[in-house]
């Protein structure tokens, strides 16, 4: 589910930058020449250049690779360690204390936990920044 929610979010997010480049350039020649909205649409540009920078866009490979291990080790506890069969089930108590569960249960939980931060910290940024563009529309 987790995984579902992440996903879902890195769409959203693609899309608010596509959306804010192609508001940026199909409003950049608007016959309404008002300091507030040439500063604004700036502002989206520099976003925009900002995320395309080196910082940002590492994070943003990070958070792939993050994702990308948690799909592949929540794919992979059900199926070495609880398998879906009668000797599987009769199994599952030995093998959930194995090292390659052990290590499957941390992979999972420290990456959706990295993964729930990334987010809340990104909605944190979000909010506050939401402030300053509503500001330098009105």
């Amino acid at each position: 589910m987790q995984n579902n929610i992440s996903t879902n979010m890195s769409f959203v997010f693609v899309i608010m930058i596509v959306f804010c480049t192609l508001f940026t350039f199909v409003t950049w020649n608007r016959t309404d020449k008002s300091p507030k909205w040439r500063e604004f649409q700036v502002r989206c540009c520099s976003v925009i250049a900002y995320i395309v920078s080196t910082r940002v866009f590492r994070i943003i490979i990070f958070y792939k690779i993050l994702i990308i291990t948690h799909f592949i080790a929540s794919n992979l506890y059900p199926k070495i360690c609880t398998p879906n069969t009668i000797i599987g089930f009769l199994m599952s108590p030995l093998m959930t204390t194995t090292p390659q569960c052990i290590c499957l249960r941390y992979i999972i939980n420290f990456t959706g936990n990295t993964i729930y931060n990334m987010w809340f910290l990104l909605g944190t940024w979000m909010i506050t920044n939401i402030d300053i563009i509503r500001q330098t529309i009105m």
